[in-house]
Formats: structure tokens, sequence, C-alpha cells
């Protein structure tokens, strides 16, 4: 009859359903993407973000405009990270300029900044300027700008910089034929300063970016869910109908 064939349909749309939104959150998890809003903080509160590069480079220009441009092109490839309109700088030194100053870090000259997190969510390396060059991290920066983890236990990251920031004669990046290197394992003055590399070896960087300010986002609902659920049912029935 023609309820029971209501009913049928309706199952099978209620079915198909479930299982496009099975579909959609593979798919949603199979593009992951770094998330740039930490939690717990609120609308209207300020805060930064760093990875370490997923590329590597040599640190044989004595340019700091080299190494930013290096990180902020990379960051500005993933949509995401482009869509939040800063300029990312690198943590690092010339011997022109120092790390705190290239990064708007200076626990005196730039205050007392914001809160610094990784591309997680949640991990939090420093409270402050003055945290961030305070020695020890929260968290060591291991990251990628997409807010995955690097395969290896540890990268090796040209910084040309010491503890508190600032750089140290013959140790700067592109200075002489040596520089600093940190690692991406460390939360004590490792982080920054670990090792001294050969300037032609091909290293990563760290990035940071501007201050941020959170936005007020609306909480997802069922409304999210079910488009989410259309989603992947389309692209369930797509792949059946080749």
């Amino acid at each position: 009859t023609l309820q029971r064939k209501k009913v049928k349909i309706s199952k099978k749309f209620v079915t198909g359903l479930l299982g496009g939104i099975a579909a959609g959150l593979f798919i949603a998890g199979a593009q992951a993407a770094p998330i740039t809003t930490p939690v717990g903080l609120n609308s209207g509160e300020q805060y930064r973000l760093v990875f370490v590069t997923s590329t590597t480079t040599n640190a044989l220009s004595s340019d700091i405009n080299y190494y930013n441009n290096f990180v902020n092109d990379l960051a500005n490839l993933n949509p995401v990270l482009a869509s939040l309109g800063t300029t990312w700088t690198a943590i690092a030194s010339t011997e022109t300029v120092n790390a705190r100053a290239n990064t708007a870090t200076h626990p005196v000259a730039n205050g007392a900044g914001a809160p610094i997190y990784l591309l997680d969510g949640s991990t939090k390396i420093a409270d402050s300027n003055a945290d961030l060059w305070s020695g020890t991290l929260d968290a060591p920066i291991d990251l990628y700008e997409d807010g995955t983890s690097p395969i290896s236990a540890f990268l090796t990251v040209w910084t040309g910089t010491i503890q508190t920031g600032l750089s140290f004669p013959d140790r700067r990046l592109g200075e002489t034929a040596i520089a600093y290197a940190g690692r991406t394992d460390q939360t004590g003055g490792g982080w920054i300063r670990n090792s001294v590399n050969a300037l032609g070896q091909e290293r990563s960087l760290y990035a940071i970016s501007g201050i941020l300010t959170v936005t007020a986002i609306p909480e997802p609902g069922i409304l999210a869910v079910f488009c989410v659920g259309l989603t992947g049912l389309i692209v369930v029935r797509r792949k059946r109908a080749a």
C-alpha cells in the first residue's frame, strides 16, 4: 500500500542519512585541519599560535625577511591559516635582528603579549612574552602547520637564538659557518638552543602568528549534524552511481 511504501522510503532515508553522517564524519576526519581557536578562551580574548614547519631550509641567508617569508608563505598555503589574515614570523635571529624583536615578543618593548598555543586547539606553550623567554616552555613546539605531528621523534630547528630570545655572536643565521638550532622535543632551553649546525644543512623553522582575537562562534546544533549527514549521503550515492 501507499502507506507501507512511505514507511519503506522513510526507513531508507533514515538509514541512508545515518550512513551519510558516518561517511561525512569520516570525510571530515580525513581532511583534518589545524584548530585555530583554543578551547577555554572567551570572545574578545587574545592569543597567538605557533608551529614548526613541515618543510626545511638552509640558514645561509643573513636577511631575516628570508626566514619570515619562508614561514609566512608556508602558513598561507593552508586555507585555514590563510583565513586568519595574520602575518607569521620566524622565531629566529640574524646578525641585525634578534628573535624577540622579530616576533614582537620582547617582554618590555612589547609588554605581556598573549598566551601562545599549538594548532591542536588546547596545548599552551607559554602564558606571555616573558614566559616564552623564561628558559622553559609549558609544552614542546612539535606540531606542523596542519596540526599534525612529525613522524620522527624530534626535528632540528634553525633559531640562531639563546633562551632569552637574543642572538649570540657567530651563532646567528647567515652570519658565519654555523648557527644555533633547537629541538622540537625539548621544553627546557634546548627548544631554542640545543646544538650547533652548519648553515648549509636543511632544517625546519618555528613560526609564530601575530596577536589574534577570539570571535563569537555559534555552538554546533542538529542542523550542522544534518548537513554533515546529507554531505556524506550525497558522496555515498555518487560513488554507488559510478
